[in-house]
């Protein structure tokens, strides 16, 4: 799979009893409607933070695996077309509070989350340009 997947990790916080990814070897035939699967076999689950790492030859991520408790609550997996940035900042006594660089919780800077505000913000940084480059939108 790292052969055409290429997965960068820079200090995320995953759930407690998240599964990672599990993987499935499909087979089958083609036919005038497209695909159609003649077996599906699960292969390896990747269950834990460290299987996860050595799935991509990664170490020294700065990622961690705890519990999550998030502003919006449990909203955040109920409701998810309902809520705002705001609802995904991590309370006081999540794991991945302030736990990076400089204070910041782990995982996505809710700063640069959404439209409007957020958005010109995210492209005023060099991390935007980037994107910008790898993405062939520009030279």
């Amino acid at each position: 799979m790292r052969k055409v997947v290429n997965w960068r990790e820079d200090r995320n916080l995953y759930s407690e009893g998240s599964r990672f990814l599990a993987l499935r070897c499909a087979t089958g035939r083609t036919s005038g409607g497209g695909f159609v699967f003649t077996s599906v076999q699960p292969t390896r689950q990747y269950r834990t933070l460290s299987e996860w790492n050595e799935l991509w030859g990664q170490t020294n991520t700065g990622a961690i695996q705890g519990r999550a408790q998030f502003r919006g609550g449990d909203a955040v997996l109920a409701a998810p077309f309902k809520l705002q940035p705001d609802d995904f900042r991590l309370l006081p006594e999540s794991a991945g509070y302030r736990a990076g660089p400089d204070g910041k919780d782990l995982g996505p800077d809710i700063d640069f989350v959404g439209p409007g505000p957020a958005y010109e913000r995210w492209k005023q940084t060099a991390d935007y340009q980037q994107w910008l480059k790898d993405t062939g939108q520009i030279k």
